[in-house]
């Protein structure tokens, strides 16, 4: 609000300041209800801050495969007994590689894991 509002509502009677007061102390209540909100909703904040620092404190000094979180065993099977592989006299047959290909497809990458470009290397 600036001096020459102030001093035309001052000419203009007692209503105008007093319409005037009122609107400032509407607005006043209306900043201190946000600033409520807002200190209430601080306190949550740095409750959670303190929360999640203690956290922080209890794990830090553990190793992460210790954090809790349960893996999944290996194999969900369960064991018979049984010996692994073919049975027993059986030749087993396994395909083997061709001597003369019929077609070469070669598959070369634009970019490694990394990032790099592989356009330059052979």
């Amino acid at each position: 609000m600036n001096e020459a509002l102030i001093i035309k509502t001052y000419q203009e009677g007692i209503s105008s300041v007093i319409n005037l007061v009122k609107s400032i102390n509407d607005e006043l209540e209306t900043v201190r209800y946000k600033l409520e909100i807002l200190e209430v909703e601080n306190q949550k904040l740095n409750g959670r801050i303190t929360d999640l620092e203690s956290q922080v404190k209890k794990n830090s000094s553990k190793p992460p495969s210790s954090d809790g979180l349960k893996k999944k065993p290996r194999n969900m099977h369960k064991r018979t007994g049984k010996p692994t592989g073919g049975q027993p006299g059986n030749e087993g047959r396994t395909r083997e590689k061709g001597k003369t290909p019929d077609d070469v497809v070669e598959i070369k990458p634009k970019q490694c894991e990394c990032g790099c470009y592989l356009s330059d290397v052979k």
